[in-house]
């Protein structure tokens, strides 16, 4: 079957190394023959039986065809080209040199970052899922393993398999406990129809819970856990850094924006990554 280029251009790639494999996906490295630039290329089938729906190849792709379109973002990795051929999918990225998040913050001395460092890098992808709300995208996979790093260590969005388009017109549009538990707002974990953009404000949370402290807030969000227990008897996030003497090492300002963003209930959180720019600023 002939080759479709559903956005970009068809390049000629040479393979380098693989860099991951998840069952019939892999990632590899490549230079491209025409520019001589590294890129990363990721080989999926289009369908695959027994997949888990949830994740899902061609949401990618609409998701990627989307940015693409828009002209991408700063903070999140660029979609360079798309084909299809004999029901595989080859999406060509960026290649962001300097590996994951989740990695960086293991390698520091303390395996957590200063203040001032860890709020510049979340900014920055709180900035990405902005755009993304903007675009109608929610993420649903928000976590240091889903942000890259490039060479000058910006960071960047990535991996838009769990992702859900949403309605402005419904604010319970999404279901399914998907992501990664530590990451799972209270209502996916519970599995009732919830606000897929309020979850990823959850999840921004926790993300720069865990920069900031090399820890997550909970486990999971459900009453099996005895920090989620007692938050949801009212305590908030910065209670449980007192509790753990990381206090002193963060401004008030920064304790309140994590209890803001940490609320069980999720009518009490902001809106959207827009409304938490918005209380940054």
């Amino acid at each position: 079957m002939p080759v479709v280029v559903e956005f970009g251009r068809a390049s000629e790639l040479r393979a380098l190394r693989v860099l991951a494999t998840r069952g019939h996906v892999s990632v590899t490295l490549c230079e491209d023959r025409g520019s001589r630039r590294q890129v990363v290329a990721k080989h999926s089938p289009l369908r695959v039986p027994g997949d888990d729906p949830g994740d899902d190849v061609r949401q990618e792709l609409e998701v990627a065809r989307l940015l693409h379109r828009h002209g991408g973002h700063p903070h999140i990795v660029s979609y360079l080209s798309a084909v299809t051929q004999n029901g595989w999918l080859r999406l060509t990225m960026e290649h962001c040199a300097g590996g994951d998040l989740f990695r960086f913050v293991a390698a520091q001395p303390e395996q957590r970052l200063r203040e001032p460092d860890a709020l510049a890098l979340w900014r920055q992808v709180v900035s990405a899922v902005a755009f993304l709300h903007g675009l109608g995208v929610a993420h649903r996979d928000v976590s240091l393993e889903n942000v890259l790093l490039d060479d000058r260590l910006n960071a960047k969005l990535c991996d838009f398999g769990l992702s859900a388009f949403v309605s402005k017109r419904s604010a319970r549009d999404a279901e399914g406990q998907v992501g990664k538990a530590y990451y799972m707002a209270p209502e996916v974990v519970r599995g009732d129809p919830y606000d897929a953009c309020r979850a990823d404000v959850w999840s921004l949370g926790i993300l720069l819970f865990i920069l900031l402290t090399g820890s997550p807030l909970v486990q999971v969000a459900a009453p099996s856990d005895r920090v989620f227990q007692a938050l949801a008897r009212g305590a908030q996030p910065s209670h449980v850094l007192k509790h753990w003497g990381l206090h002193r090492s963060l401004s008030a300002e920064t304790m309140e924006l994590l209890d803001a963003l940490l609320c069980c209930d999720p009518r009490e959180r902001p809106s959207s990554a827009a409304a938490v720019l918005a209380w940054l600023e």
